[in-house]
């Protein structure tokens, strides 16, 4: 399956999510995220192996600043997944200040996570060169946004009066 085809299935169910929350949505949140963490680490190795032809010296280099990569970014989605846990016990009272907060957190994270991206794609050049390292970042970009789209699906925008 082609990493285009692969994104578009999984937007489908964040776009036809529907906008008003289920009443156990905590619940609901926190088995998505449950879900998520179990497969995320080894369906992204897997990609990656996939999709990346690396010689066995280029292995020997790419992998274990890979699993140093791997595990900052499982760090950032942390992040993500407790802020959703507090979009998620806050989803019925929201106030403007909560929103706020939330929002700037989510941008935080991103940003960190374009120069997470951006510094090993500069460790990745220097150990694999720039062409291998510009595939693996246009993988690692579609791996991260499939994660976000799989974390938000059935997760309700916020409600507003």
């Amino acid at each position: 399956m082609s990493l285009r085809v692969l994104l578009l299935a999984a937007m489908a169910p964040a776009l036809m999510a529907q906008a008003s929350a289920q009443p156990d949505f905590q619940a609901q949140v926190e088995a998505q995220i449950q879900l998520l963490r179990a497969d995320l680490a080894r369906e992204s190795r897997q990609t990656v192996a996939a999709n990346l032809p690396l010689s066995a010296e280029e292995s020997r280099a790419f992998w274990p600043i890979y699993e140093k990569y791997a595990l900052a970014q499982s760090q950032l989605m942390d992040r993500r997944f407790e802020q959703l846990r507090r979009y998620a016990g806050k989803y019925d009272d929201m106030d403007n200040a909560t929103a706020l907060a939330l929002e700037r957190e989510a941008f935080a994270i991103q940003k960190e996570n374009l120069n997470l991206v951006h510094k090993y794609f500069a460790k990745f050049s220097g150990a694999i060169g720039p062409v291998k390292a510009g595939r693996w970042a246009q993988l690692e970009n579609t791996i991260r946004s499939v994660r976000e789209l799989q974390a938000m699906a059935g997760i309700p925008l916020l409600k507003v009066e």
